[in-house]
């Protein structure tokens, strides 16, 4: 998958781009392949004109663009991998696009870290905020789908739990869009998706973060935050009914296997 690398500020420093995307102007700073396979300076290069492409082509497929030392203001960026629903051959972005979403991405997962805190330390989390939050990814989704779902394999320093959050609310959107939701819809769907698992700051860390097997003690304490998020949000008094049961019902199957009420069917 072709990606961006942010740096800490969320200002992009790299992009990865497919050969056939090079122009003239852009500096070349990594490669797919070392580069003493390649006859290429191992500090990089700027293109300087087409037959440098072509000789680029002969030894990669794609290769890393340092932003900076760039002289050119767009990039055609492989957003997705192939076979995405969203896929497209090839879209252009204007880098500040990437970067604008990149901080909605990192003030969101800084947000979801804040409410989780809240609720830990026996505090009424701020949901205010994160409605003002999901309308700015509302509007990011409704501008550049495809940008907004680049940033949802991205893993943050800040937090697993924030991050997680995100892509599920960006799912969400995306999925919401393309059936045509209007705005409102989405930003139901949106805090719905973010909030889904507000339930796990109940369950003790040495159990939620267990790498090994569960025991059946330890298993039924995890699915005890599909309630826990439930009442976390109903006790909130400001979102609807249907946030909390998304909460409540994430972990239900069709087959009724799921829990914590073993719902079956629609």
């Amino acid at each position: 998958m072709s990606e961006s690398k942010p740096n800490n500020s969320g200002k992009i420093e790299k992009a990865r781009l497919h050969v056939s995307d090079l122009r003239v102007g852009m500096y070349v700073c990594e490669l797919d392949r070392p580069w003493l396979e390649t006859p290429f300076s191992l500090q990089g290069f700027e293109v300087d004109d087409d037959e440098v492409i072509d000789e680029v082509m002969q030894y990669c497929q794609h290769d890393y663009i340092d932003v900076d030392r760039s002289k050119v203001d767009d990039f055609i960026i492989d957003l997705l991998p192939p076979g995405s629903f969203l896929n497209k051959k090839s879209t252009t972005f204007q880098i500040k696009d990437i970067e604008q979403a990149e901080s909605i991405r990192k003030q969101t997962t800084n947000l979801v870290k804040t409410l989780l805190e809240e609720i830990r330390y026996g505090m009424s989390p701020d949901i205010q905020l994160a409605k003002l939050a999901v309308s700015e990814c509302v509007g990011s989704v409704l501008r550049n789908p495809e940008i907004m779902t680049f940033l949802v394999p991205l893993r943050s320093k800040d937090g697993h739990a924030g991050q997680e959050a995100f892509n599920a609310c960006i799912y969400a959107l995306v999925i919401g869009h393309l059936l045509g939701f209007s705005s409102s819809q989405l930003e139901n769907l949106g805090i719905s998706a973010l909030l889904h698992d507000m339930g796990k700051v109940l369950i003790p860390d040495d159990i939620l973060n267990k790498t090994g097997k569960l025991t059946d003690e330890e298993l039924s304490i995890i699915q005890t935050h599909s309630r826990g998020g439930r009442d976390i949000i109903m006790s909130s008094g400001c979102l609807s009914i249907g946030a909390a049961e998304v909460a409540h019902g994430h972990h239900e199957n069709l087959d009724g296997s799921g829990y914590p009420r073993g719902l079956q069917g629609d």
